[in-house]
Order: structure tokens, then C-alpha cells, then sequence
């Protein structure tokens, strides 16, 4: 799930490509919430020549991107929904719509070369349980189906 963090009044996606709007987005070649910004903006049918007309920053770290909008050097920016909490005091969070947005999810398993299959297991077992889930949430991080 991705948030905007704005200064300006944005309310949607194709808020973020008029004139005048500061946009900073992940480097798409070595940030995954980069990559995952370019797909939402295909999606939806944005040119990547228009994002670029907006596109003021790109950053290697997803923190540095909250950092930005907290600096207020940014309009707006594309992260994660964890990072968009945790600067939400320095910006308006204004969540993309489930049917706009590009879910992006993280896994947990064994590998099956593991040196400690019993730990690893029990590790995967903590995450998922509800004690795991609510540290998960503590860290302003959403678990389970998005809404």
C-alpha cells in the first residue's frame, strides 16, 4: 500500500503532475517502491513525461523521501504507508485508492538451505501470529487484506 505526504492540496494521483507541483519518487532502478510509483502511474495512464515534468527528486531510500516533505523541500511524494505514518505530522497522508493503487506485499518462509529450519520456522510462526502482527502495527505498518 503507498500514501502521498503533500504540503499542497492533492487529492489524487493526477494532482501530482500540475504545473508548479515538487514531486520526489524512488529511483525505479534500485528502489522498490520506485518501481512500484511507475507502475501506479502506467495504471492509471500517466506518461512518465508528464511525471517527469513534476519529478524534482529521486531518491535511494524510501526514509530520505519522508525526509523531504518533512524539510518541506517536496509537494509530494510516493512511499510506503509505514513511512507515510510515521511523517504524516509534517504532511497530509492521502491514501491512493485500492482500485489506482499497485499493492506490494512482503513474504516470509524458509529457504530450503537453511542451517536452522526449527528457528527459521518459529520465526515465520511469530510473525504471523497476532503477538508478531501487532509489532507490525506498532511500527504503523498495515497486515492483512488492504482496504
Amino acid at each position: 500500500m503507498f500514501e502521498k505526504l503533500s504540503q499542497e492540496k492533492i487529492s489524487g494521483l493526477h494532482d501530482l503532475i500540475k504545473p508548479g507541483i515538487k514531486l520526489g519518487l524512488g529511483h525505479p532502478y534500485n528502489l522498490p517502491v520506485g518501481r512500484t510509483a511507475k507502475k501506479i502511474f502506467e495504471k492509471n495512464k500517466i506518461s512518465w513525461t508528464d511525471v517527469e515534468r513534476s519529478l524534482k527528486f529521486q531518491s535511494t531510500t524510501v526514509n530520505v523521501l519522508g525526509m523531504q516533505i518533512q524539510a518541506k523541500a517536496l509537494d509530494a511524494v510516493i512511499v510506503w504507508d509505514a513511512i507515510a505514518r510515521y511523517y504524516s505530522e509534517h504532511g497530509e497522508e492521502v491514501p491512493i485508492p485500492l482500485e489506482q493503487n499497485v499493492i506490494s506485499t512482503v513474504d516470509v518462509g524458509v529457504l530450503k538451505f537453511t542451517e536452522d529450519r526449527e528457528l527459521a520456522e518459529k520465526f515465520v510462526e511469530f510473525t504471523t501470529s497476532p503477538r508478531g502482527q501487532n509489532i507490525f502495527k506498532k511500527h504503523l505498518y498495515t497486515v492483512g487484506a488492504p482496504q
